[in-house]
């Protein structure tokens, strides 16, 4: 092999045949491309790449019979198909009249990308500019969890709806009618944009039906089921464990939990402040912090993150749950755990949204007033307000979250019989309902 040199038309007739065997001569301007000659004179353009552990050479034609610009030109589709994850050998086709006698033909090239590469595309490129943070999370792990293994390396343009529906189909067999729901809705709207930047020309998702809903969930965990839930947790070393008891105990949504930050915790003055770009209505909300969510807290520890050049000091992720392998982010994936959880726990099938309506469950039953009530789940009210209070019916929340606790630390024990909700009694369920003034504690 001779050293890199720009090829031109000049050299390529000038090129001498080599004694014996082959000679090949390396192109400076692309990587991989050149031509070789054999000894009988025949010259061959080639392109050379790494693909999946492998060095493949592809024949991309003979010269004179396709021009120097020509090979060029599909040596760069070649390079732009493994920028997308492609084998040029599969997805650049070229026809064998192509490649020994007619320099007139144009190779076919997919310009579909495959799937992961059009996932990462849509997240890097829709889902981080349109929409919230959390929605960020869920869609992406939605669309990674349920359709990024079977469908990885596929081009996109080959992904049919028979595919689709079968994933979509295996949710409904597990009796997931909500994550049926929802994994149907982001590959529908995933592929919607493939159509929309003229990567496919039609969505595969488009006729598919929206699965049936059973209907809204009513499954509450009763004393019983909650210490069985929290000793299970005990067990589990993965921090998602510490993160299943804080839902439970405060009855906030799980993303919003997830992507509890160390600088949204007031623990000196008893709550966790949760920005309005991180909830369901985009209100700010202030989350009274029981003694026991307290104790759960100061439990987890932080966790440092990569050192970087120029580090001089340990610097800790700025969210008391992160991800593991990524800890810049928020945890995200609480499928093993939660399917661990349930083996030891052993009770009716339950997610964690579950544990907000046990709480509010509770608190209905121990006799929380409405008002103040929709106030601790951040609840949209239906009154428009000329100032959005946050710290309205501070006091009475702070009563539910303490009476809560009392309730679920009593079911950790076992002490059902002398623990049932109703065994409380709770001042507040007698005020008359005024709105506070609402000054900061």
């Amino acid at each position: 092999m001779t050293d890199k040199i720009e090829l031109s038309d000049a050299m390529l007739r000038s090129l001498k045949l080599p004694a014996t065997g082959v000679i090949y001569h390396p192109d400076s301007k692309i990587a991989g491309f050149g031509i070789r000659v054999s000894k009988h004179g025949l010259k061959t353009f080639y392109f050379i790449y790494r693909f999946k552990d492998q060095r493949p050479r592809l024949t991309l034609g003979h010269y004179p019979k396709i021009s120097l610009a020509q090979a060029r030109k599909r040596a760069s589709e070649a390079t732009g198909l493994l920028y997308r994850g492609l084998d040029p050998a599969i997805h650049l086709r070229l026809n064998e009249e192509d490649t020994h006698a007619s320099a007139d033909v144009t190779p076919h090239v997919s310009q579909a990308p495959i799937f992961t590469f059009a996932l990462q595309e849509y997240i890097d490129k829709h889902l981080a500019t349109k929409c919230r943070p959390s929605t960020q999370r869920e869609v992406s792990r939605s669309l990674r969890s349920n359709f990024l293994e079977p469908w990885a390396a596929i081009p996109i343009d080959q992904i049919t709806a028979f595919q689709v529906s079968e994933i979509i189909d295996a949710k409904i067999a597990d009796d997931k009618p909500s994550a049926a729901i929802h994994a149907h809705a982001d590959i529908k709207a995933f592929f919607a944009w493939c159509v929309a930047r003229k990567m496919i020309k039609a969505s595969p998702a488009d006729t598919i039906p929206t699965p049936a809903s059973k209907g809204k969930r009513k499954r509450s965990l009763n004393a019983h089921e909650i210490q069985a839930v929290w000793l299970a947790t005990e067990k589990e070393v993965n921090p998602i464990g510490k993160l299943i008891q804080l839902a439970l105990v405060t009855g906030q949504r799980r993303g919003e939990i997830a992507g509890m930050r160390w600088d949204e915790l007031h623990i000196k003055h008893g709550y966790w402040e949760i920005p309005g770009s991180r909830t369901k209505n985009g209100l700010d909300h202030i989350v009274p912090l029981s003694f026991l969510a307290i104790a759960i807290i100061d439990s987890v520890t932080k966790t440092p993150m990569p050192m970087q050049p120029g580090d001089t000091e340990i610097r800790y992720s700025p969210f008391v749950f992160p991800a593991q392998r990524l800890p810049a982010k928020p945890i995200s994936d609480f499928s093993d755990t939660k399917e661990r959880l349930d083996r030891l726990a052993a009770i009716a099938p339950w997610c964690i949204h579950d544990l907000r309506r046990t709480m509010a469950t509770g608190l209905g039953e121990i006799g929380i007033l409405p008002k103040p009530k929709k106030k601790l789940f951040n609840h949209a009210e239906n009154e428009v307000h000329d100032t959005y209070d946050r710290f309205e019916y501070f006091k009475e929340r702070c009563e539910a979250m303490h009476l809560w606790a009392l309730y679920v630390k009593k079911a950790i024990a076992g002490q059902i019989e002398t623990a049932s909700i109703g065994a409380f009694d709770n001042p507040f369920a007698r005020i008359e309902e005024q709105p506070s003034p609402g000054a900061s504690p």
